[in-house]
């Protein structure tokens, strides 16, 4: 019995292992694909001009973007506007992670939320999307699709002829780094983006950038310069962005539309022929019982009634 035991004792020590093993390759492999993202995406820069930038708790940045102000934050992490014709949310799926989902007002209720668009979906999640006043551009954040590390920022295209969001950018560098990304968005009266990132600061802490909305021009840069441009430094002093710490309000009551219930099948001709016959060769009663079947059969209309009248 002991031997039994210890036999089976060392053989789940030797699973474990090897699922730490694997754990740690895969780690290892994904260490590795990030690390050559980061090279192949900073051999090309952008020269946003930063005007302003401000270190807020992570827990709760999102309610210094002093923008927005028609609609609110919920307690989910999603804004919501105040009129809108989509909701674009970050929900759970299945399997506990989040996806980008799209929704549309119907009569008495909201359309069942759709995943943006194919190349949105990734085995990681995806956070605070964040749609442009224009309507033209998509942005979120995501730790599932190929990029430089931890979360990275990604912008989808509005196409007017299919109806439909084009295919997932990577937003390049510097707009991601090492660090995790986490917010971009455009401001309504268009002079400012916003990029919410912990790239140079503490772990439980983000630095809000506020950027002079412009069309990024990438160029190729030498590798003496990636780290001067990751760290993002304000370049042009400019106090006009409001900076008002909002409060989070309770999520909307949304409800979506329900899948529709499977057509129940049509009953078999055959299986109702079968029970039919099956009825008819059924014996009589022993009359010994007849009483007993009375008994139970008062007793099962008294249980059927007071359920009625409940």
């Amino acid at each position: 019995m002991k031997r039994s035991f210890l036999t089976l004792a060392l053989a789940c020590l030797a699973t474990l292992s090897l699922s730490a093993q694997e754990n740690e390759d895969s780690l290892a492999l994904l260490r590795a694909v990030e690390k050559e993202n980061y090279t192949v995406l900073t051999r090309y820069a952008a020269d946003p001009t930063v005007v302003a930038t401000k270190k807020v708790p992570r827990s709760d940045f999102f309610l210094w973007l002093g923008h927005l102000r028609e609609g609110s934050w919920g307690a989910d992490g999603n804004w919501y506007p105040q009129e809108t014709e989509r909701l674009y949310l970050s929900l759970p799926g299945v399997d506990s992670s989040l996806s980008v989902v799209w929704s549309e007002p119907r009569d008495t209720c909201w359309s069942r939320p759709e995943v943006i668009c194919a190349d949105a979906a990734s085995p990681g999640s995806e956070i605070f999307p964040m749609r442009s006043p224009d309507g033209k551009r998509l942005y979120f954040a995501s730790d599932g699709l190929s990029g430089m590390g931890g979360y990275d920022l990604y912008v989808a295209h509005w196409d007017s002829k299919k109806q439909a969001w084009g295919a997932v950018q990577n937003l390049g560098f510097p707009f991601n780094s090492k660090g995790d990304d986490l917010l971009f968005c455009d401001t309504p009266d268009g002079r400012y983006s916003l990029l919410v990132s912990n790239r140079d600061c503490g772990r439980d802490e983000v630095i809000i950038y506020v950027l002079r909305q412009e069309t990024p021009v990438f160029h190729a840069i030498k590798p003496d310069e990636v780290a001067a441009r990751e760290r993002l430094a304000i370049t042009a002093p400019d106090s006009g962005y409001p900076f008002e710490k909002g409060r989070i309000a309770p999520v909307p009551e949304i409800a979506f539309e329900q899948p529709e219930a499977p057509a129940e099948p049509e009953p078999d001709p055959k299986a109702k022929s079968k029970a039919a016959k099956s009825k008819k060769a059924t014996p009589a009663k022993n009359s010994k019982n007849t009483k007993n079947d009375k008994k139970k059969s008062s007793v099962k209309v008294i249980t059927e009634e007071v359920h009625i009248v409940k």
